[in-house]
């Protein structure tokens, strides 16, 4: 399943992708558990969806000013990776682009269907977008 969701945060992108650091997930996306920094990039997160538990080790194949990507090296998921893009928005806003593909390791009892699974992950990530708007932009009016 794909996953292709943009926001506006105001803040500029150097405080958004300090967020998107894999450590400081847990604070913005109520779906991950834990998640641990570990070493060259690498690290751990456990993560819920649908009652279970899913473990994965992954990498950031990408961080920069204004890209974070990662991908499932092993773990719970069939498939886990994506990116988070930072653009430049209205008087010193950034755009925030995530495209993610999550494939689940196993198969739905006939009572969940796939549309249903996509409307559930897809109202999830929704949800962590919108508190991450407010963390990143809570803490950056702080600071100013």
């Amino acid at each position: 399943m794909r996953l292709d969701k943009s926001i506006l945060i105001r803040a500029p992108a150097d405080a958004v992708l300090r967020w998107l650091a894999p450590h400081r997930q847990p604070a913005w996306d109520p779906s991950v558990v834990r998640a641990t920094a570990l070493h060259d990039g690498h690290f751990e997160r456990v993560a819920r969806a649908f009652g279970h538990r899913f473990e994965s080790h992954a990498e950031a194949t990408a961080f920069g000013a204004d890209r974070f990507a990662w991908r499932q090296l092993e773990g719970d998921f069939e498939e886990h990776a994506g990116a988070f893009t930072l653009a430049p928005g209205p008087r010193g806003a950034t755009w925030v682009h995530l495209v993610a593909d999550v494939e689940f390791p196993y198969v739905m009892p006939e009572v969940v269907t796939e549309a249903e699974i996509a409307r559930t992950v897809s109202g999830e990530a929704d949800e962590a977008l919108l508190r991450l708007k407010e963390i990143v932009e809570r803490s950056a009016a702080g600071a100013s």
